[in-house]
Parts: C-alpha cells; structure tokens; sequence
C-alpha cells in the first residue's frame, strides 16, 4: 500500500512530462503525439523522400548536356602618351586637363560585355554549324532555330538568349575580366567567346581612333595657329634688331630686347609640342594594335558541365520531405476535424461539394459549342 502511494506521485510527474505542448503550439498538441503521427506515417514520409529524390535525379539527367567555354583578358593600361602631350600643353596655356581614361576599367569592360549593341552585333555575325546541324553557316537565330515574325524579331530574340547564357567575372584586385559562354555545342561556346573579345577590341580601337582624330583636328586648328603668332614674334624681333644695332648700350633697349626674345622662345616651344603632339595623334588615328592582353584564350571544352546530380538529389528530398509533412499534417487534421467536429465538417463537405459541381457546370457552358 505505501509503495503505491510512493510511485503515484512519480507515475502523474512523468505523465505531465510527456504531455508537455510544444512552445507556442496549439495546446493539447504534445511532443510524444507529434512523433507518434511521423512513425506512424513513416513508410509515407520515406516514399515521399525517396520519390522526391528520384525525380531530382530524374530532372539532373534530363538536362541537356551543355558545354562552358572562357577567356580570360586584362584591359592595358592607357600610356597617357597624347592625352599627356595636350595637357602639358594645355597646361602651359594656363588650362588644367584631367588626365587618364576611367572608362578603362575592368568594370566598364564587364558592362561592355553584356551591352545591347556588341550582342547584337554578334547576333548578326555568321557562325559555322557544328557536324551533325542542318546547314553549314548562319546566325545564332537560325542556329537555335529561334522564332519571329521578323528578323529584328529574331535578333532581339537571340541577343536575350545569349545574354542568358553568358557570364562576365571580374577580378578587381588582379584586373582581369573572365567572359564565359554555356551552350549545347563546344565549338559554337568558343566561337562566341572569340566574337565577343574581337567587339571588345574593335570597340576600344574605334574609340580610340575617334578620340585620336578629334585631338588631331584641335591640333592642327593650334597648330597652325601657334605658327602664325611664332612668326610675328620672329618679325618683332627682327624689325628691333633692325633698327636698334646697338642695343645693349641702352638698358631700356636690352630689356625690350629680352622681353621679344622671351616671346619667341615660348612660342617656339609651344609651337615644338604642338606638332610633336599632332605628328602623335596621326599615329594613333591609324594604330591597330589591340588594347586588351588576352591572358586565356577560348577553346572548345572537351568535358561537358557537371549536371550537378547531388545538388539537384538534395533538393529533390528537401522538397519530398516537405511534401511529405504537409500531407501528413493536412491528413491529420482532416481525421481529427472528421472526429471532433463531425457537423462542421459535414458542412464543410457540402460547400465544397457544391464549388465542385458550380465548376463543372460552368466547363460544360464553356465547351458548349454556340448555335
């Protein structure tokens, strides 16, 4: 009799403890009935997993096998050689120019990249068909055999493809920007990596020759004008000379004679640096030499890109388990609702009887041919 007085206190605390709710859970919901519900519904939670895992593995293998090519390229940096030569000579007309070239950083490279006018360019652009394609040569429309009611249709179609089909990585602390290309066909992912280097540098060429031609034209315009105020300093000069032979008898002539021979120096040598700077500026409106080093060049990928099965079976669990759970929990309470609350639930079952037949109803006035 006392040891049943003794053990029934104990028996009630450890009851109490294994019908203790959850934190912030509905009450009467207990960690011990949570765990009962999963083992029960085990073999269901397991297929749920398994099956999820199986359709990850299933959609890993049914991707299409895809090919990554890239180069890689350093932008040079810019010598400063005529941008320099004109703001030293701006500098000695009293003007201040800002010198280096900002766009010439590796971020402006990785915008130019992706631009809408070099894609579309490349869009343009022929390529030779892999073996095994219809045809031999064409644009990357036909080579996807995008559709469109025109070819700018067409066009603007394949330049959002690619677009989604490349990326650009930037190395800011070493300079170097790193083009790559994913698509189906090795040779046709190197092919536009080469094409999209080659815009690059065409576009850095044509800049150039631009920004060339305009500082020779100023040029010449300062030029010419330089040596028209050179020779009248000369004829100043020679016309005192001219007249006053003996001039350093007399300190007013000797200073008139300096100050004319200061006038001519400087002109002399701004007129030196003017045509130095528009002899520079005719050479590099005609320079060709690339503005990129190209550290890594493209070529076709032997091995294809990882399909990424492991990722993809993780995933497919995670979402096979949530699935699992859900339907374990809507289960649940649907049998607990059917046991508790049997009128509400009747009712329940009524209005979504009649949203079923409302819907069926309404399918048949809609498939309903009109007489």
């Amino acid at each position: 009799m006392n040891l049943e007085n003794g053990l029934a206190p104990r028996l009630r605390i450890e009851t109490a403890a294994m019908t203790a709710t959850l934190p912030g859970s509905t009450p009467g919901v207990s960690i011990l009935a949570v765990m009962n519900v999963l083992m029960r519904r085990r073999r269901f939670l397991l297929g749920s997993i398994a099956v999820g895992g199986i359709l990850g593995l299933l959609l890993a293998f049914a991707r299409p096998v895809q090919f990554t090519a890239s180069a890689a390229f350093m932008p040079q940096a810019s010598s400063g050689g005529l941008s320099g030569g004109v703001s030293g000579i701006a500098a000695q007309l009293g003007v201040a120019i800002p010198l280096g070239e900002p766009n010439e950083s590796p971020a402006f490279y990785a915008i130019l990249l992706t631009s809408h006018q070099l894609l579309t360019e490349i869009a343009r652009e022929e390529f030779p068909f892999p073996p095994g394609h219809e045809g031999e040569l064409g644009t990357l429309g036909n080579y996807w055999d995008l559709s469109g009611r025109t070819e700018v249709e067409r066009t603007e179609t394949a330049v959002h493809r690619l677009r989604d089909h490349m990326r650009v990585v930037v190395d800011r602390r070493a300079g170097i920007v790193t083009a790559q290309v994913t698509d189906r066909s090795s040779m046709i992912s190197a092919l536009i990596v080469d094409r999209l280097l080659e815009g690059v540098n065409r576009f850095n060429l044509e800049r150039r020759q631009t920004h060339a031609r305009a500082e020779r034209e100023f040029l010449a315009v300062r030029r010419d004008t330089s040596l028209a105020e050179l020779q009248e300093a000369e004829d100043s000069l020679e016309q005192f000379l001219t007249r006053n032979r003996d001039f350093r008898s007399s300190p007013t002539l000797q200073f008139q004679h300096d100050r004319l021979s200061r006038t001519v120096t400087m002109r002399q040598t701004l007129y030196t640096s003017l045509v130095q700077a528009f002899e520079q500026a005719r050479i590099e409106e005609v320079r060709n030499t690339p503005v990129i080093t190209v550290i890594e060049e493209a070529e076709p990928p032997v091995k294809p890109d990882s399909r990424r099965v492991v990722a993809f079976l993780v995933l497919g669990g995670f979402l096979g388990t949530l699935f699992g759970l859900g339907s374990v929990g809507i289960s649940e309470w649907v049998a607990h609702a059917r046991e508790n609350e049997g009128e509400t639930f009747k009712e329940l079952l009524g209005y979504w009887g009649q949203v079923k037949l409302r819907s069926r109803w309404i399918a048949r006035r809609a498939g309903k041919p009109r007489g």
